[in-house]
């Protein structure tokens, strides 16, 4: 019985190994695709006033944000775009000036880690009044959409928006 099961084995493994695969031909070309940003995502953050830690001479906000992963933390860039009063307007951080409403220069700024931004103000005098509500667009890049476009200015909101084809 053992031989049988043997025999029968060893005569389909010669099969599976005797037949060729025979390529068909090339199919036709599929249809392009619509145009995509997938290699650069960005995120709304809307930093309340109850968000700000006072800092003793500024303030800092840590704030969630998912498109932050592993590869774009070590290959990738991430931006931060502040919106100013007209909110088609982004400002690209860091930043210093004196805002609309405030008297004394104050210096804008984030860092970021995998999955969260740190955003911090301070004014340039070293009391800085407590910021308040304030809207953060977060752009994150893979390393492919920086390779694709290389001369692309980060620092220009406008042009990162038209470049990677941005929603509001």
């Amino acid at each position: 019985m053992k031989k049988n099961q043997f025999l029968i084995f060893a005569f389909s493994a010669f099969l599976l190994i005797a037949c060729k695969k025979e390529e068909g031909p090339v199919g036709p070309q599929g249809l392009q695709g619509e145009t995509g940003n997938a290699n650069v995502q960005s995120q709304i953050i809307t930093v309340l006033p109850s968000d700000w830690d006072d800092e003793g001479t500024w303030y800092s906000a840590i704030m969630p944000c998912d498109l932050i992963t592993q590869e774009i933390q070590e290959s990738g860039a991430v931006m931060a775009y502040q919106r100013g009063l007209d909110p088609s307007v982004y400002t690209a951080l860091p930043v210093s000036a004196v805002f609309i409403g405030d008297t004394v220069t104050t210096h804008v700024g984030f860092e970021h880690t995998v999955n969260e931004v740190y955003f911090f103000i301070q004014a340039a005098e070293g009391v800085t009044p407590q910021p308040g509500e304030r809207t953060y667009k977060v752009v994150a890049i893979e390393s492919s959409g920086l390779i694709a476009n290389p001369d692309v200015n980060l620092y220009d909101y406008e042009e990162v928006k038209k470049t990677f084809d941005l929603a509001e």
